[in-house]
């Protein structure tokens, strides 16, 4: 499922691509980050799909080890 995960995130670009600059009347120059247009729900719904599940996993198995665990101390 760690696979899975790391595959679902969108691919990046490169840092230029990310950015874009702004010059203001002052003259001094800032970069303001690239609006793609894809809501956040929507470009990591796989992601945050998979981490819903792992944690489920995560919390099934340490119940299960907690229900078990005085079969570990003996």
């Amino acid at each position: 499922m760690q696979n899975e995960l790391d595959k679902a995130y969108p691919k990046m670009t490169s840092i230029q691509d990310m950015f874009e600059s702004i010059v203001y009347e002052n003259g001094r120059k800032m970069y303001k980050m690239k609006d793609d247009g894809i809501p956040y729900d929507v470009k990591y719904a796989d992601v945050n799909r998979l981490e819903k599940l792992i944690e489920e996993k995560d919390t099934e198995i340490l119940i299960q080890l907690i229900k078990r665990r005085e079969y570990f101390w003996t």
